[in-house]
């Protein structure tokens, strides 16, 4: 376990992780709806998590299935 941090510790990669992290943050957010996707949001109850995809148009809830 050591190794592998060790080998992923330069730079080059801590760049690459953090770029990819920021593109699937994107991606994440153009393809769910920002107001029902429980992905995007913090600290929801259980309701809000039943509710959240009830809310959402066939076709919404498609885009969401895809981005999942």
């Amino acid at each position: 376990m050591k190794l592998l941090f060790q080998s992923l510790s330069n730079w080059g990669n801590i760049l690459l992780l953090f770029s990819l992290f920021l593109l699937f943050n994107a991606l994440l957010g153009s393809f769910l709806s920002k107001e029902h996707a429980l992905d995007l949001m913090f600290a929801y109850s259980a309701e809000d998590a039943y509710a959240a995809p009830g809310q959402l148009s066939a076709e919404q809830l498609s885009a969401y299935e895809f981005g999942i």
